[in-house]
């Protein structure tokens, strides 16, 4: 798949599953999922049991879907405030954990 079609996919994605798009840009998109969507793309199955057996308000995840990491990266030069965050790598996709490169954290 091209970059192209793998942003469409998600973007489709996103909207059949109906999450908030919070900030839409060719090179990333920020979405506040939805619950159904939080299920499934994240192993939370304590906290989903928890919030079905008590029905409370479901909080779910804000994630950011990077399409084209050299264009975000120049739309972030000093990362995330307060520098690198712990268990967060720097490295190129698909380089972390390889010889030579370095993970912030």
């Amino acid at each position: 798949m091209t970059a192209d079609q793998i942003r469409s996919f998600v973007l489709r994605y996103l909207d059949a599953e109906q999450c908030d798009i919070m900030e839409k840009h060719p090179a990333y998109v920020t979405v506040k999922l939805s619950p159904s969507a939080d299920k499934d793309l994240n192993h939370r199955p304590y906290y989903w049991s928890f919030v079905e057996r008590t029905g409370v308000t479901p909080e779910t995840m804000t994630c950011t879907f990077v399409f084209d990491p050299e264009a975000y990266r120049e739309l972030q030069p000093h990362g995330p405030p307060g520098g690198p965050q712990p268990g967060v790598s720097t490295a190129a996709p698909g380089l972390a954990g390889t010889p030579g490169t370095a993970a912030a954290g």
